[in-house]
């Protein structure tokens, strides 16, 4: 199928990505899990790997997570992030998750007590 054509042009040679949790992070240890930083995926309703990132979200809230999210947006595919100039639920849910990555980001920066200062310009440290 056209999947898996498109997995072989991504994992190298020997790799296995029903094994290899730095190629699916569905199959990933719990203690791997449990590192993680927080989580917010958005995935489109159309997108055929959708079930992988509901399932993903679900396995980190069993560990007892509450800093993860899954946000199903409705009739977009795989990919649809990139139709943002087009597409004006694209464009949304970009907005969301650039504001969700900016409220993450402000936090001190590590080995000082400044905190980090997100602008359009992208996060900078305050004087």
């Amino acid at each position: 199928t056209w999947l898996f054509s498109l997995l072989d042009s991504y994992v190298p040679e020997g790799a296995d990505p029903e094994t290899d949790p730095f190629l699916s992070p569905c199959v990933a240890f719990d203690s791997m899990l449990a590192n993680l930083p927080p989580v917010s995926i958005s995935v489109g309703s159309l997108d055929p790997l959708s079930d992988d990132s509901v399932y993903f979200v679900h396995r980190l809230r069993k560990l007892g997570r509450t800093d993860c999210s899954v946000r199903l947006v409705e009739a977009m595919p795989h990919g649809f992030l990139n139709m943002a100039q087009v597409s004006p639920d694209a464009k949304s849910e970009l907005n969301i998750i650039s504001k969700w990555i900016a409220e993450y980001l402000q936090t001190s920066v590590p080995g000082t007590d400044k905190p980090t200062e997100v602008t359009e310009k992208g996060a900078q440290n305050c004087p």
